[in-house]
């Protein structure tokens, strides 16, 4: 049987049974002795016309860094820690824990945020300039004020 038509079929019966959090994949990530899991939750959110998860976007991007050789020069973020950064209310929410990062051994930094419970917008922090840029894939965005807001939040 042929690869594609059989992984065509495997995905489209993982696609139809219930969700669980079974992992289905395990992805290569940017921190050294570790994975990035895909449960099974997760993976059927790439069904057409959903919502895509954090979890979904987190590892295109590290298979993205590894595809393109960026993995040294850029450090992803997770999208949980981005997110409370800018939006978090510092008072309120306890630091976000990052893993012992020497950012200088870095050119940027790479992410991405939840906006509105509903949309994703790519963060990225230029360390030489240290100019933050929050993009939006949308036509009617404002990302010259929101890149300002992330770049405030950043500073402070």
């Amino acid at each position: 049987m042929d690869f594609n038509v059989n992984s065509d079929f495997q995905l489209n019966l993982l696609w139809k049974k219930r969700g669980t959090e079974i992992i289905v994949a395990t992805l290569p990530s940017q921190v050294k002795g570790r994975s990035l899991f895909i449960h099974h939750t997760d993976l059927r959110c790439l069904r057409p016309h959903l919502w895509l998860t954090g979890e979904i976007i987190q590892g295109l991007l590290h298979l993205s860094a590894f595809t393109y050789n960026v993995v040294d020069t850029i450090y992803l973020m997770d999208y949980y820690t981005a997110g409370v950064l800018l939006f978090g209310d510092r008072a309120t929410t306890r630091r976000p824990t990052l893993p012992k990062v020497n950012f200088d051994n870095f050119d940027g930094i790479l992410s991405f945020v939840h906006v509105n419970k509903n949309h994703w917008n790519m963060l990225y922090i230029h360390a030489k300039s240290g100019t933050v840029y929050q993009m939006d894939p949308s036509p009617a965005s404002s990302e010259l004020e929101d890149s300002t807001h992330a770049a405030q939040r950043l500073h402070t």
